[in-house]
């Protein structure tokens, strides 16, 4: 029974593991995408348009097996689903013109620190000492980081992180709505409509945008589908369940945990296929960056950062 347990664990890790390596090399195959001229909206529908597919195959396929959901979690799902899929997906995508492949992982790599900003508006959350540690180490590495940039390749870095940061705090409200949504509909059903309704407003953003701009779906290189291939299936359908399943075995704190490797690895993948550079300075507001998401991240399952006794609320 103990190696069942344990093998479950490991089962779980190596999941959440694996996705989070998928989802780190989402920025590297956008890069390559726009060195090829293809344009965000248009990039964003064709990832989407062949993702969908899969979404709907999935939840059709679980559909009888998940209690009755209401039109109003119908509702919450899909709009979470825009929220978190798609208008994060835009201005990510968006800032990634501007900025380098490993800075925007490093931007999004913040949305905990702003799930804590949001905590203390909405829910009167008190910032612990450990928390002001983190939040003052994470954004100074981000500033390091910026200035460097800034001074290296000029002001549209600025723009390139303002949209990217927005990403993230349009990821870290879908996060926060999400909990207990997930908890009542389930994972499954909560991935396959969220990404349907993000494809939907996607869709109609693209026809609007294409019409305007007369921008055609088959102008683009062969390599253009394929990258949005790979996007579709190994960066969005594939990690977004391996993540979840994950969870399921070994909770959201040990997944966090799991996913800090997350920028080291977009970081490396950058300097191979992007021939990103990281200067001393780079290292030093990465290891800022890492370090304060780090001590967020593990005081999640520790008892006494938190002051909470293990089986007391």
């Amino acid at each position: 029974m103990q190696l069942t347990k344990q093998k479950y664990q490991l089962t779980g890790i190596a999941l959440v593991l694996c996705g989070t390596l998928l989802f780190s090399t989402k920025s590297i195959f956008i890069k390559q995408a726009y060195a090829l001229g293809i344009d965000p909206v248009s990039l964003m529908f064709l990832r989407m348009s062949m993702s969908v597919p899969f979404y709907i195959i999935i939840y059709w396929y679980y559909r009888g097996t998940a209690i009755p959901m209401s039109i109003k979690e119908l509702c919450l799902v899909c709009t979470t689903g825009c929220i978190g899929y798609y208008l994060a997906s835009y201005l990510d995508l968006t800032g990634l013109l501007y900025i380098s492949a490993s800075f925007e992982r490093v931007i999004l790599y913040l949305f905990p620190t702003i799930v804590l900003f949001l905590s203390v508006i909405f829910f009167k959350h008190k910032i612990k000492r450990f928390e002001l540690l983190a939040l003052a180490l994470s954004y100074i590495g981000l500033m390091v980081i910026y200035f460097q940039d800034v001074s290296t390749q000029g002001d549209q870095v600025t723009l390139g992180a303002v949209l990217v940061f927005a990403s993230a705090i349009a990821f870290a409200i879908f996060v926060i709505a999400s909990g207990q949504l997930i908890t009542r509909v389930g994972a499954i059903r909560f991935t396959s409509l969220s990404m349907i309704s993000a494809s939907i407003a996607i869709t109609v953003h693209y026809a609007i945008s294409s019409s305007q701009q007369k921008i055609g779906l088959y102008a683009f290189q062969t390599d253009v589908y394929f990258l949005a291939f790979i996007l579709a299936l190994f960066c969005t359908v594939l990690p977004s369940y391996l993540i979840n399943f994950g969870i399921q075995r070994i909770g959201a704190a040990h997944s966090a945990i799991i996913s800090t490797i997350s920028p080291v690895f977009t970081i490396i993948l950058a300097a191979i296929f992007l021939n990103e550079t990281s200067t001393f300075i780079h290292v030093i507001g990465f290891a800022f960056v890492i370090g304060g998401i780090g001590i967020l991240t593990f005081a999640k399952i520790s008892p006494r950062l938190n002051n909470t006794a293990p089986g007391k609320q």
